[in-house]
């Protein structure tokens, strides 16, 4: 849960959760089962501080297990490489730069997964 008094963002891991500041990516260390599965499931909370212009990319497994028509995962890295060089860029925009590159990463190769993320940008 976001705290927007003292810029503090309490988060339940889903999937994989990262921090861009600048060119730094911080990776959330806290995991846990995916939400709505299990009734009562505990979840790790993990606590970072926010700066303005700070941005939070949330995103399921789908989106870095998104296979090309080689059959090659789209990858940690690759995200974090886009991450880096949209994070100067509005929300909106920095959400169609990734789903734009996602698409052609994706070409026609059948997905067998979801591709969800969020962004969040510090004011």
């Amino acid at each position: 849960m976001p705290d927007i008094t003292h810029r503090i963002l309490r988060s339940l891991a889903i999937g994989s959760e990262g921090t861009e500041n600048g060119a730094h990516i911080e990776e959330l260390s806290a995991g846990g089962m995916i939400i709505g599965v299990f009734p009562f499931v505990n979840y790790e909370e993990a606590t970072i501080d926010l700066r303005s212009g700070d941005v939070l990319l949330a995103f399921t497994d789908g989106v870095t297990e998104a296979l090309n028509p080689n059959e090659e995962e789209f990858g940690e890295d690759r995200l974090k490489d886009l991450l880096r060089r949209v994070a100067h860029l509005p929300v909106n925009e920095m959400t169609s730069s990734i789903s734009a590159e996602l698409r052609e990463w994706i070409a026609d190769a059948a997905q067998y997964d979801d591709l969800t993320f969020i962004v969040l940008k510090v004011n």
